[in-house]
């Protein structure tokens, strides 16, 4: 390392190092650049130089390091004495006999490389206490955390006989000589080690023969660990995919009481950081554990961390893996102000007594307190959009299903964000494809849905066929987190999931592979596996959200407004002014609303006089059964928008069995003849024109419903059902709602 040479030769020289940073950039990524000096005894320097640009102060002070070995190699002024002994040869000593006593150990474990960690434990083995072995793990974890799989598999073989023999001591020392401190420390070290059940299958055995001595051992401490110990313990067992229901049982109960704790002040009690707290529900959601309380609590502390602040301290992977957590539980909170019991104090803080949700479940937010703290989250995450990486984007699509589709609620997540989510996830088997084609069943591969989940097959009988790896499943078998959200929301959206285990895949020979996955198709229900099946005649909160998404990015690309200045400036050259032609446009969610006033039901028709762009015909053919949706509008590029927009909108999102489109004015169509639900803008209409609009009412059948913005007809045939001011175009509007009395 640059900085240790140049402290070496520094020392020689009887010079003092001495560094100064300079920081810039934002918090979430900031840059380090460090000046470093060395000082003569009387404090004048005499050497000087300045590093590059880092993402980290320790590399800015490497780069310092070596652009100030670069002048010393040059000069060799000054008294020299001799360097400083390096961590190898501060060790030499004790290789001849001499045995270290502990702290002095521990100093040359904490120097030492994961190498000289295994040479260490080999030569004084009988001196390795908790302490010691607790070193030895994170040293190693450090050291491998971030070698490639590939490369961390090969080093665990090489030293496979040094490993099991710090695995042997670490099981023996388990029980009463091990402190929580410790314990948390040596299991996420040696999680990091094994690399989270990807590993070869000896690795994976050895890290559960490892777990299964220390769970009883974790289980009594959780109890009296710190947050930090909290959450690295219950991430350790995440990692590994090893199922400890009582380990996650005393690690649940522990943080509520430090969650709790923390938020109030107590005394000698450190709160929870935003990392520890992100990677508590992470681990509680990848096991996965059922523990709602906790969650709710998590919800309550972050929405007082708020006052701290601390929610704008998660970092991009903090705030993702926190939403996809909820997801991944399916916890929405309970009933809104506090915990599932009710009673007075049921808020924030909660009160005494008050049934089973009182007490500590009282800390947690309940379903008023989830609602805001996804759209904290949603914030943040909208403030950190260009530090998102694949794997974020993945979190934060699953997390959209959950929320809209699932929970019926709505994102503020903008359209170029919502894109990028859905394009990040993806997935694939080919040899599951062969045994598919020798079956003669026909399939499509890599088929990604308009929800961006990656179907790996899609059949023509059964359904989707997902193949599982390793990853996908715990140390019992069961499907992991991750891999429970993703059945669920597939059969949400109306899949029949077919799992192919990669353990089933594997330990079958290549004969006997036909066989068992014909057998697995044969146990699914018969027949083609439909897109999603077909809604109710009035849309559901999450149906509905569905829709209206569809809607939105079919017209991303249509500037309504651009297209109606172009026409108007075309008219004004050709001197023709047309009275009563100004352009506006619905919001689809506001007019979403104004249809429910009305109710549509199934075969019913519906008119749009003066479409536009086709929104709001477009809308109502994404939303209701309509036998037919029809938009009339007079000029012709809005008319030509509005076809671009159709072409835009996938066939499986609209509802109604017919859109038609036309061009022409919309009072010569036979509009009261067809509609069953009618809308019209009035607010730029002439007397004239909404005369004849009062006429044409007059000849709609009974019970048909008419939607009219900005002022009231005079028409005795018409009965107000409705009047409210709805978000309309760039402002809002007045909507009525009638019925044909």
């Amino acid at each position: 390392m640059s900085k240790r040479a140049l402290h070496d030769a520094a020392r020689a020289r009887t010079l003092l190092a001495d560094y100064t940073c300079e920081v810039r950039g934002p918090k979430q990524a900031q840059e380090h650049r460090c000046t470093l000096s060395l000082l003569s005894k009387g404090g004048r320097p005499e050497h000087t130089a300045t590093g590059e640009w880092c993402p980290r102060r320790a590399k800015a002070e490497e780069s310092a390091a070596a652009a100030c070995l670069l002048t010393l190699d040059s000069s060799s002024t000054g008294p020299t004495r001799p360097p400083k002994p390096s961590r190898t040869a501060a060790a030499a000593p004790y290789e001849e006999g001499r045995k270290p006593n502990p702290r002095r150990l521990l100093y040359l474990l904490n120097n030492a490389d994961r190498d000289e960690v295994c040479r260490l434990h080999r030569q004084w083995r009988d001196r390795f206490s908790p302490t010691h072995l607790s070193c030895a793990w994170t040293v190693l974890g450090r050291s491998l955390a971030s070698e490639p799989a590939a490369a961390r598999t090969r080093w665990i073989e090489q030293r496979r006989e040094a490993l099991d023999a710090l695995g042997a001591a670490t099981l023996a020392s388990f029980g009463a000589s091990y402190g929580h401190r410790e314990l948390a420390n040596t299991l996420a070290g040696l999680a990091k080690v094994y690399g989270g059940g990807h590993g070869a299958p000896s690795h994976r055995q050895e890290a559960r023969r490892l777990l299964s001595a220390a769970a009883p051992v974790a289980a009594r401490l959780a109890g009296s660990m710190s947050p930090q110990e909290v959450a690295s313990l219950v991430w350790a067992f995440s990692r590994l995919l090893f199922r400890a229901a009582a380990v996650f049982d005393a690690a649940a109960e522990r943080s509520l009481e430090l969650l709790a704790a923390g938020s109030k002040g107590g005394e000698g009690v450190r709160p929870f950081e935003p990392l520890e707290v992100s990677s508590l529900a992470l681990s509680f959601a990848q096991q996965p554990h059922d523990a709602p309380a906790l969650f709710d609590a998590i919800a309550g502390w972050a929405l007082r961390a708020e006052a701290t602040p601390r929610l704008p301290l998660f970092d991009a992977q903090g705030v993702c893996n926190l939403l996809w957590s909820f997801a991944a539980t399916d916890h929405a909170g309970g009933a809104p102000g506090g915990g599932e019991g009710g009673g007075e104090g049921g808020g924030e803080g909660g009160g005494e007594g008050g049934g089973e949700g009182g007490g500590r479940e009282r800390e947690g937010a309940g379903r008023e307190g989830v609602l805001r703290l996804m759209a904290a989250c949603e914030r943040r995450v909208a403030e950190l959009s260009d530090a998102l990486t694949p794997s974020n984007l993945t979190q934060l699509q699953q997390w959209l299903l959950w929320w809209e589709e699932e929970q019926g609620a709505s994102s503020a997540l903008a359209q170029p964000l919502r894109a990028r989510c859905a394009a990040a996830m993806q997935g694939a088997d080919a040899s599951v494809g062969r045994a598919l084609e020798g079956l003669g069943v026909p399939h499509a591969s890599e088929s990604t849905l308009a929800s961006g989940y990656s179907l790996d097959f899609v059949l023509g009988a059964g359904g989707p066929a997902a193949v599982d790896g390793p990853h996908h499943f715990t140390s019992e078998g069961a499907p992991s987190g991750a891999t429970r959200l993703k059945r669920r929301q597939l059969r949400a959206l109306g899949w029949t999931v077919l799992s192919v285990p990669h353990s089933e895949w594997a330990r079958r020979p290549e004969p006997a592979r036909a066989e068992w996955l014909r057998q697995l198709l044969a146990s699914a229900a018969p027949g083609p596996p439909a897109p999603p099946p077909a809604p109710p005649a009035a849309c559901g909160a999450a149906s509905e959200a569905s829709a209206l998404r569809a809607v939105a990015a079919a017209f991303a690309q249509v500037d309504g407004y651009g297209v109606a200045r172009d026409a108007k400036r075309r008219q004004r050259e050709s001197g023709v002014y047309l009275e009563g032609i100004q352009y506006g446009e619905v919001d689809p969610s506001a007019f979403a609303k104004a249809l429910g006033w009305v109710s549509p039901a199934d075969g019913e028709r519906f008119v749009d006089l003066g479409s536009g762009t086709g929104k709001a015909v477009l809308t109502a053919a994404a939303l209701h059964r309509f036998s037919c949706a029809t938009g009339v509008e007079l000029l012709e590029p809005l008319h030509a928008a509005a076809q671009r927009a159709r072409a835009a909108l996938p066939p499986e999102a609209l509802r109604a069995a017919e859109v038609r489109l036309l061009c022409g004015d919309a009072f010569k169509h036979p509009w009261a003849e067809e509609g069953g639900v009618v809308f019209c803008t009035l607010t730029c209409l002439t007397d004239e024109a909404i005369a004849a609009l009062e006429r044409g009412c007059e000849r709609l059948p009974r019970g048909a419903r008419l939607i009219v913005t900005t002022r009231e007809l005079k028409c005795h045939c018409l009965r107000l059902l409705r009047r409210e001011k709805l978000p309309y175009g760039k402002g809002s509007l007045l909507f009525l709602a009638y019925e044909r009395v």
